[in-house]
């Protein structure tokens, strides 16, 4: 046995030691495993109890979140299969990265036939991406189409969870085509809370000009969950007229409404968002307010330097 494998080998031997916590060296060494290891993490996986499995995906999500050079993917391919469904929940969020055409059809099948609710929206929640991506001419048209069908009947099937026809409308709804803006339009018209919600989220990734007055009367929403998903949708729209809006919303009574709203000013820049974003700055009393404010002056910033045009002066 090369010494390879005999390391590979004494750290599923360690992480198979249920007496013991994982630590993050041994988890860590888990990435980018070529395909004996995976082989031989076939073997392993099956020795562990499901709590064991759980903990293991739920901490390599974690580790791949706050360092983007650790890469988990062709574990998470094979465990999103797991008999366990939070296990299955947990890697399939785990590929968040991930952007493989041929993951596709089995995302879809999850989608539409996995026993666990929990795991249908997981699945149908990535494939949002994919719809970008087809929306932006990088799959085949009739993937494309397949992604499209099957996310917006998912959204129309009243019999299934709210969650999950909310889940399926914000990932069918960057593409531009008539009947999706149907489904978003629908969402937004019905009595239902949670697919307002996600109509109003729906608009941003939608990215079209007939949602601006939408957004504009959301922002002055009395619900704080409207206001917080149309702060983010006027960010992704990237209108200027949503500016002198997010501002005031700098205070609002909901920090995390003034935290998205700091984020779209970020995205729209200008002299404006800027003007209103420093002055923000000024009187604050929030530190975590404060933070995201100077992070979002230095984005606009260096979105300015990449243009190649000088750095707008808030009072300029």
């Amino acid at each position: 046995m090369s010494q390879e494998n005999t390391e590979i080998t004494e750290i599923f031997d360690r992480l198979a030691d249920e007496s013991t916590g994982l630590k993050h060296t041994d988890l860590a060494l888990l990435s980018d495993l070529n395909s004996q290891e995976i082989a031989a993490f076939k073997d392993f996986w099956i020795r562990l109890s499901p709590e064991r499995r759980l903990d293991i995906v739920s901490r390599l999500g974690e580790l791949a979140e706050d360092d983007v050079s650790l890469d988990f993917e062709s574990i998470f391919l094979r465990t999103m299969h797991d008999p366990n469904p939070e296990v299955r929940a947990k890697s399939i969020d785990g590929l968040w990265e991930c952007n493989r055409p041929s993951l596709i059809d089995q995302l879809l099948s999850l989608a539409n036939e996995d026993p666990s609710i929990e795991v249908r929206i997981a699945a149908t929640s990535t494939l949002g991406r994919y719809s970008l991506m087809g929306e932006f001419g990088q799959l085949p048209e009739k993937t494309s189409q397949l992604l499209q069908t099957s996310l917006l009947a998912i959204f129309q099937n009243t019999e299934l969870p709210l969650e999950l026809r909310r889940r399926a409308l914000e990932s069918v709804s960057p593409f531009g085509q008539p009947q999706v803006t149907m489904a978003i339009s629908q969402a937004y018209n019905c009595p239902e809370h949670l697919l307002r919600i996600g109509a109003v989220y729906s608009m941003g990734q939608n990215a079209g000009s007939q949602w601006e007055s939408v957004i504009t009367s959301e922002l002055n929403s009395d619900n704080n969950d409207l206001r917080y998903e149309a702060a983010i949708a006027a960010g992704e729209l990237g209108m200027e007229s949503f500016v002198p809006k997010l501002i005031s919303l700098i205070e609002d009574s909901d920090m995390e409404v003034q935290l998205a709203s700091i984020q779209a000013l970020a995205k729209i820049g200008g002299k404006n968002a800027k003007k209103g974003l420093t002055e923000s700055l000024e009187h604050t009393t929030s530190q975590a307010v404060r933070e995201m404010i100077t992070t979002a002056l230095a984005d606009i910033e260096a979105e300015e330097s990449a243009s190649g045009l000088p750095a707008i002066k808030p009072e300029d």
